[in-house]
Parts: structure tokens; C-alpha cells; sequence
């Protein structure tokens, strides 16, 4: 009997270690994510400034749809920000009882019946006309805009019947900070190592490819002096070895200065020469080497934008996340 109730303590307390081990790992996770709790914050921050704007009170809740906001900028439309944006909106605005989200397939659906695009580019008589068949009171709208170091996130509520813009909110967001849960919301393009390399024989081009101009124009640049010195210094030596072969048909010239011409001329071809074989090799290098530095960059493109899978625990139970992404 004492047997019995010492196993029972035992698997008692393994089964409390396990359970407090695991909800321990999904509380550390959550707290060891502190970039996407700032981003979350501020968006959580823009819709409290637009449901006091447009009185939402938690009373029948306000019947809205989210537009994808609109990317300005060049690496915000590149990492299609103002999309994501939008998307956490829509998760933010699903959990606040003081709004209903209209489905965004049903979005998709009257955007595409109207003829009007899904890029976030919409005025506010056609965003009334869009929320008036959806049933809608209200239509968000809004732009994404690169700052520097940081976005700017400028969202606006235009009321469905009467077109004119209820209320407008914005906020300054750190652009990694965005980038990094950009991904987990939306699907960004992935890069194909085989199209790096072979835009890569065009020197920079595969750098560009995959966004880093910086690296592509010194590529561009470095590979095209080589490639001039090279073609420049071997042009210069054959002309200086043929005006040596030319002298040195008058064998019987035995002057000093005429021989000092012509080994002269022989010096300045080796000279070149050499010059342009060296230009050769670097330029080879560089080529290889870019080629090779284009297909590392694929895979560190693919894994800043490849999605995650995250499970974590909150007030309202399990939350899972999940991403694809695509090559093509």
C-alpha cells in the first residue's frame, strides 16, 4: 500500500514538472519576443486612437473592413509592409469587442465584381461603394511608408455612408521590428539560388536580385575596371610588341640606341602584359566570387522572410500562427 501511494507521489510530481516546464517554455517564448510585442502595441495603440475617433463603445460592435494598406517606399513595398500591417490589424481588430471584421475573402470577392485592385490604392467613394455591399459602417484604409530606420503606419476610417474620412490615426515603428513579424502575417517571395547565379554573370546583377544594391553596384563597378584594365593593357602590349617585332626584323643593326628601342619596347609589352594578366585573374575572382556571394545572399534573403510556426499561450487559450512561403 505505501508502495502504491510513493509511485502515485511520484508520477504526481513528473507530471507537475512537465506541465510547469511546458507552460514555463511558452511564457518565456512570448516574453523572448519583444520585437513583435512593440509592433503589436503600436497598431494596438493606432486602433484605440480610431475606435475613440469613430465611438466605438463596445456596444453592437462596429461592422468594418480592413483594406490592405498601401507600401511606399522602396523596401517597405519589397517586403510588402503595408500589407502586413494590415493583417495584424485585422488580428488586433478580430480580439477587440468593439468591432466585427468582415471577412476578407468576401473583401476579395466585391473588390474583383467592382474592378477595383486589392493594393490598397482606393479612394473614399469607392471605399464607401465596397463597404455599402458588404454591409459595412466603416471601411480602413491606410499607407505604409518607409522613414529611414523606421515606417510610417498612417491608417484612416472613411464611414460608408457618407465617404468622408471619420478618423484618422499614426505611428512611427522601428522598420526591422516589422520586417522580423512581417513574415509570420503574409507571404514574402523567396529567391531561387539557380536565377541568382545566373543573373550573377552579369556583374551585380544577382546582388540586386536579391536587394543588395550596395554589393551589386561594387561588383558592377570593381568587375567592369578590371575588365577595362585588362582589355586596355593588353591592347597597349601587343601594339608595343608588334613595333618590336618591326625593329627587330633589321638584324644586322647593330647601333646602341637602335637596340635600346627595341628592348624597350619588348620591357613595355611584358610590362602590359603582365598588367593585363593580372587584371584577368582579379576580374576572374571577382566574377567567381560574386557568383558564389549571390547564391549565399539567396539563403539569407529566404530566411529573413521565410515564415515561422508559433504557438504560444494566452488569456484566450492556444494561438498558432502559421506561414508559407514560395519560390519562384
Amino acid at each position: 500500500m505505501n508502495r502504491i501511494i510513493a509511485q502515485a507521489v511520484i508520477i504526481f510530481f513528473i507530471m507537475a514538472q512537465f506541465l510547469c516546464t511546458g507552460t514555463g517554455a511558452a511564457l518565456a517564448e512570448e516574453k523572448a519576443n519583444p520585437t513583435e510585442n512593440i509592433v503589436m502595441t503600436k497598431v494596438a495603440d493606432i486602433i484605440k486612437n480610431l475606435s475613440g475617433s469613430i465611438g466605438a463603445t463596445g456596444g453592437e460592435p462596429y461592422r468594418i473592413v480592413v483594406m490592405p494598406f498601401e507600401s511606399s517606399g522602396e523596401e517597405s513595398g519589397k517586403m510588402q509592409l503595408g500589407k502586413a500591417v494590415s493583417e495584424i490589424m485585422v488580428v488586433l481588430l478580430s480580439k477587440d469587442g468593439k468591432f466585427s471584421v468582415i471577412e476578407r475573402d468576401k473583401l476579395s470577392k466585391v473588390m474583383e465584381e467592382l474592378k477595383l485592385g486589392m493594393s490598397g490604392l482606393i479612394d473614399s467613394t469607392s471605399a464607401s461603394q465596397v463597404g455599402k455591399v458588404l454591409g459595412a459602417q466603416g471601411i480602413m484604409t491606410g499607407t505604409v511608408s518607409d522613414a529611414g530606420m523606421f515606417i510610417n503606419v498612417s491608417a484612416r476610417i472613411v464611414d460608408v455612408e457618407t465617404a468622408q474620412v471619420k478618423a484618422a490615426s499614426f505611428a512611427e515603428i522601428e522598420k526591422n521590428s516589422v520586417i522580423s513579424v512581417a513574415k509570420n502575417y503574409i507571404i514574402i517571395p523567396t529567391k531561387n539560388s539557380f536565377t541568382a547565379a545566373a543573373m550573377a554573370i552579369v556583374p551585380g546583377l544577382g546582388q540586386f536580385y536579391t536587394g543588395n544594391k550596395a554589393k551589386g553596384k561594387f561588383f558592377a563597378v570593381t568587375e567592369f575596371a578590371a575588365l577595362t584594365v585588362f582589355i586596355t593593357a593588353r591592347l597597349i602590349g601587343d601594339a608595343d610588341y608588334a613595333e618590336y617585332e618591326r625593329i627587330g626584323l633589321d638584324t644586322k643593326n647593330t647601333d646602341p640606341a637602335y637596340l635600346d628601342t627595341m628592348n624597350s619596347y619588348f620591357a613595355s609589352a611584358d610590362s602590359y602584359y603582365n598588367v593585363s594578366n593580372i587584371s584577368l585573374v582579379v576580374f576572374g575572382a571577382l566574377w567567381g566570387y560574386s557568383i558564389f556571394d549571390a547564391i549565399i545572399s539567396v539563403d539569407k534573403y529566404n530566411e529573413k522572410v521565410r515564415p515561422e510556426v508559433k504557438m504560444s499561450l494566452n488569456g484566450h487559450g492556444a494561438d498558432m500562427r502559421l506561414g508559407v512561403a514560395y519560390r519562384f
